[in-house]
């Protein structure tokens, strides 16, 4: 990577925990401090990004984040201080591993967890009390579902309409309609939810779904206009980029 501005930045991966399966089959996974510390460890390999958080969805959390997360806090300390053998005991991994990690963070590189906050039915009834003991550094606020008039279903459905195995219900709610149910739902839980990032704002699009350009420059606005207001930072989904153009990187 030759362009040192493309390294500088700032870099949030909302799928640490490495899963992308079947909407029938998710289930919570465990962050481990081995995990989170080789994904810093392959940043600092490639000297980039410099500025890196790494997220998972509500729905994957697990009473062993937070231990795992304050775990890695520690081992990313004692890397920084050049304690490589405890930083290596501490998070799980090889001395190699460790001094890879505390060169990049010597040379300015910079690691935080956040957390990726929708509104998934999934989510267990207790995930504040984990993002709570987590102390996450940043909260990106995303939306996945929108409720909707289900054929079958009835009424208030919510629909994860970015999810291959519904797109068939496209067809009963149509990409306008779609949208306005998604800007209602992310401007409103961007006025009042806890945020630092509004996440991957064009996921309505993901199969392909625009609305008209006018209409979708006024949905842009509208949430330019939230996150500046509040201070908010706009992660933009670059994964469509890699998978589906690898010769183009």
């Amino acid at each position: 990577m030759s362009d040192p501005r493309i390294a500088a930045i700032p870099d949030v991966h909302g799928h640490a925990k490495g899963e992308h399966r079947p909407y029938s089959e998710e289930r919570p996974i465990a962050y481990s401090a081995r995990m989170l510390f080789l994904w810093f460890y392959h940043a600092c390999r490639r000297a980039s990004p410099r500025f890196l958080m790494v997220a998972d969805h509500a729905n994957y959390l697990t009473f062993e984040d937070p231990g795992a997360v304050n775990t890695v806090r520690r081992a990313l300390k004692l890397a920084q201080a050049r304690d490589l053998l405890g930083a290596a005991e501490t998070a799980g991994v090889d001395i190699a591993h460790a001094a890879i990690v505390s060169d990049g963070l010597r040379r300015g590189m910079r690691f935080s967890i956040g957390a990726e906050m929708d509104n998934d039915p999934r989510a267990r009834p207790d995930a504040q009390n984990i993002i709570d003991a987590m102390r996450p550094d940043g909260i990106i606020r995303s939306v996945h579902f929108v409720p909707i008039q289900h054929p079958e279903k009835g009424s208030d459905w919510l629909w994860p309409f970015d999810n291959e195995e519904f797109s068939a219900l496209y067809d009963v709610v149509g990409t306008e309609k779609l949208w306005e149910l998604y800007m209602a739902k992310l401007l409103d839980d961007l006025e009042r939810l806890p945020t630092h990032v509004v996440g991957h704002f064009y996921v309505p699009a993901t199969f392909g779904r625009w609305p008209v350009q006018k209409k979708l420059e006024e949905h842009e606005d509208r949430m330019l206009d939230v996150a500046h207001r509040r201070g908010l930072g706009v992660e933009i989904n670059t994964r469509f980029l890699y998978r589906d153009h690898p010769d183009d990187r």
